[in-house]
């Protein structure tokens, strides 16, 4: 009861709402975005009150936390109490009739604060944090989205948070925060209308969304054998095939399942298709694993990113924000895999870098095809030349 009410009374201190009266007598709830935020106080008052305000909505949480642990002596339980109910008091401050900010700023603070701690315990590995901004700084130089970025940065710490600390008090506790930072910015994304594209792209995006679902391959490689995976790819890529000699040789478009460029050619999905089954039957090992991974999530970073915010071309098609794209999301997935199973050091870095490479210069050739056989070869030549 006592941490609840010590983290709610410091969650409900608003220095947006009194920087906002004090420097130019507004309340900035009804004004910009219309709350007692962080990036409304930017838009409204400005760089220095946007920065004071950040701090002390982060270290609302913070505070809370500490005084429950360090002061109260608190077991651990106890310690997500304070920590949501500073969370509930930045949204919900009582003198302000409730109406606050979001708790992002506050959230950050506390999943920080436990990163450190579980770093000091030597629980939580720097370089998983590190390997969260690296992608989060990828996405905002491609896209200059913070909607974006923050969605993509809270999505990888939900997956590796409970992957790195399993599932403890705290683990669980950063696990709620980091999830609750991604629901925002799931409908910061919504708002801000990041995904709406011109109508004049064509853009299956039910595609799009469907094609992450590939990775379940790895775990049916991993429980059942390589033999059952092949079967099951073989069978969906003979329905493909069918699919697409049928529109060829027919006048049924198909356009629901098809895109108007592959009237007259075999789509993408069956040339997705037939690369995961050869470099899951001809290379062994997780190596299969990175090369799907690559040409999955990589893929649809390049296509949400490149679409959206490319302008600045390289090849052909081709532009740098939708190359930087790719490599984000590939290093996001071959770091999530090397977390998770034997996947080599240099991997990390090499495997990204090629992918994304020979995404850039696979020309007329569809890259859903050639970015996972090449890299896959290339994977297997570091790996029979260095021997690891």
């Amino acid at each position: 009861m006592l941490a609840g009410v010590t983290g709610y009374l410091l969650g409900s201190i608003s220095p947006a709402y009194f920087l906002g009266k004090a420097l130019k007598k507004i309340d900035v709830r009804d004004r910009g975005y219309r709350n007692a935020g962080v990036r409304n106080v930017y838009h409204l008052l400005g760089v220095l009150p946007a920065v004071v305000t950040a701090i002390i909505n982060l270290g609302k949480g913070i505070a809370a936390v500490l005084i429950s642990e360090r002061l109260l002596y608190l077991p651990d339980i106890w310690l997500g109490v304070a920590a949501w109910a500073a969370v509930l008091g930045h949204i919900f401050p009582f003198y302000l009739r409730f109406r606050g900010g979001k708790g992002m700023a506050t959230s950050i603070g506390v999943y920080l604060l436990l990163c450190a701690l579980a770093m000091a315990e030597g629980s939580f590995a720097p370089t998983q944090l590190a390997a969260v901004l690296a992608v989060a700084a990828l996405v905002f130089v491609a896209s200059r989205s913070g909607d974006l970025t923050s969605l993509v940065a809270f999505f990888f710490l939900s997956i590796l948070t409970p992957l790195q600390l399993g599932l403890i008090p705290r683990a669980l506790l950063m696990l709620s925060l980091s999830g609750y930072c991604f629901a925002l910015s799931v409908r910061n994304t919504v708002v801000q209308r990041v995904f709406i594209l011109d109508t004049q792209i064509e853009m299956k995006w039910w595609r799009v969304i469907a094609r992450p679902f590939a990775l379940l391959f790895i775990p049916i490689d991993l429980l059942f054998g390589r033999t059952p995976l092949l079967f099951l790819m073989g069978g969906i890529g003979i329905v493909l095939i069918g699919m697409d000699i049928f529109r060829i040789l027919s006048r049924h478009e198909l356009q629901q399942l098809f895109k108007k460029k592959e009237s007259k050619r075999f789509s993408s999905m069956t040339s997705f298709i037939v690369a995961i089954f050869i470099i899951f039957l001809v290379f062994p090992g997780v190596i299969p694993y990175l090369g799907l991974a690559y040409i999955t999530i990589g893929d649809m970073f390049s296509k949400i990113i490149g679409i959206k915010f490319g302008t600045h071309g390289l090849l052909r098609d081709r532009t740098l924000e939708g190359s930087l794209g790719f490599l984000a999301g590939s290093f996001m997935a071959g770091w999530v895999l090397y977390t998770l199973l034997p996947v080599p050091n240099y991997v990390v870095i090499a495997g990204p870098m090629f992918a994304t490479a020979v995404e850039l210069f696979s020309m007329d050739l569809d890259d859903n095809f050639t970015v996972g056989i090449v890299t896959s070869g290339f994977l297997f030549s570091l790996h029979y030349f260095l021997g690891t």
